[in-house]
């Protein structure tokens, strides 16, 4: 009786299906860390974009005030008719800041302007006609327990800063 030597089916069977749970459960992890960063990066920005608001506001003595909305890297193209106390905030605030961010999520076109179609997006809003206050947001992709009540105010995103509250 001669024996071979080497892996039975069955044994062949149970390494792949382990390889295979253990590489969906990495795939999983691997994308809810890649969510994270791009939430992470958001939140940079709309500090960054804050930051650069008030270096505005210390020169004008107001900050940016509402205009059209339009294409650009910071407002991505979206048009919101209805919602007037919108602006694309690229040059009023290129001055302070090396470089306007844009959604980490944004797939860059020509011209350097970003389309992100129902991606998110951030968002800015002068509440007032003297335009002493700010409110911008974003769409986290895990989105916090609570939302803010400053989107509330703003009218989109589930993670907004403002200079007011």
């Amino acid at each position: 009786m001669t024996r071979r030597s080497g892996f039975t089916l069955i044994e062949l069977l149970v390494v792949i299906s382990i390889i295979a749970i253990l590489s969906t459960i990495g795939l999983a992890v691997f994308i809810n860390v890649q969510k994270n960063a791009r939430d992470a990066k958001r939140r940079q920005d709309l500090d960054a974009i804050s930051k650069a608001l008030t270096l505005y506001y210390n020169n004008a003595g107001f900050y940016p005030p509402p205009g059209n909305v339009g294409t650009g890297s910071f407002y991505c193209g979206i048009t919101i008719s209805s919602w007037s106390n919108c602006i694309i905030l690229q040059q009023a605030i290129a001055p302070y800041m090396s470089q306007v961010p844009y959604d980490p999520s944004d797939k860059v076109v020509s011209g350097g302007n970003t389309n992100c179609g129902s991606a998110p997006c951030y968002y800015y809003k002068t509440p007032d006609n003297a335009h002493s206050k700010f409110y911008l947001g974003t769409y986290l992709e895990n989105p916090p327990v609570s939302v803010s009540p400053i989107c509330a105010l703003l009218g989109y995103g589930n993670y907004c800063i403002s200079n007011s509250l």
